[in-house]
């Protein structure tokens, strides 16, 4: 009879034993999903966050900016200002510069009248008058700026270099969409035709000064 109840005995705690390490098991597997949870979870709020970035990216890349704003930008940045310096010499410069502490909308402004002249992202002798209207409207506003000592030949090559600066901004910042391998060849026109311009305003001068002259002295 004793014999019996160790048999059983045995039987009863291998059983035990049995349930103890299959629960054993259970609360490992258990601390695996709940580990495996967490890294769902941190993963998930990496994900969330990744989001929220991009959607800030996205909020920033929606923003437009005027061309008086993106100025200002590059005027506040001394490494952005050295790389336009490459192309437009320290005296354009500072001129714009002027320009943008005394009338900044003049930018605005005058970002309306290219895009204007410049709709189908083409330019050529048609666009002429326009862009005379352009030069002399930069004219006038030099000619209001105070401590520049320009004679009239040099306000009107001053100006020009204005608008080709505007015009190269307009480019650069995509808000003129030219086609990457037409630049060179599309800012080569707009300066040819931009020069020409302002040789067309000298010669009127000179032809008008002339008459003033005929008309006081005879021929």
């Amino acid at each position: 009879m004793e014999e019996q109840l160790t048999v059983f005995d045995n039987i009863s705690h291998t059983d035990e034993a049995k349930n103890v390490a299959n629960l054993s098991n259970d609360v490992a597997n258990l601390s695996n999903d709940v580990a495996n949870l967490s890294n769902d979870v941190a993963n998930l709020s990496n994900d969330v966050a990744n989001l929220s970035n991009d959607v800030v990216d996205a909020s920033n890349n929606m923003i437009e900016y005027n061309l008086t704003d993106i100025i200002k930008n590059i005027f506040a940045n001394d490494e952005q200002k050295n790389q336009y310096s490459v192309v437009f010499n320290e005296e354009i410069l500072c001129i714009i510069n002027k320009i943008l502490s005394l009338t900044p909308n003049t930018f605005n402004d005058i970002e309306i009248s290219v895009k204007e002249v410049i709709k189908d992202g083409k330019i050529n002798t048609n666009d002429i008058p326009q862009l005379i209207i352009l030069v002399q409207r930069i004219y006038q506003v030099i000619y209001e700026i105070k401590n520049t000592k320009f004679d009239s030949a040099k306000r009107a090559e001053v100006a020009s270099n204005v608008l080709k600066f505007v015009i190269y901004m307009l480019v650069q910042e995509r808000k003129l969409i030219i086609e990457k391998n037409e630049e060179e060849e599309f800012f080569k026109k707009t300066d040819l035709l931009i020069d020409s311009c302002v040789s067309l305003l000298s010669f009127s001068k000179t032809i008008k000064h002339k008459n003033c002259l005929k008309y006081f002295f005879g021929k």
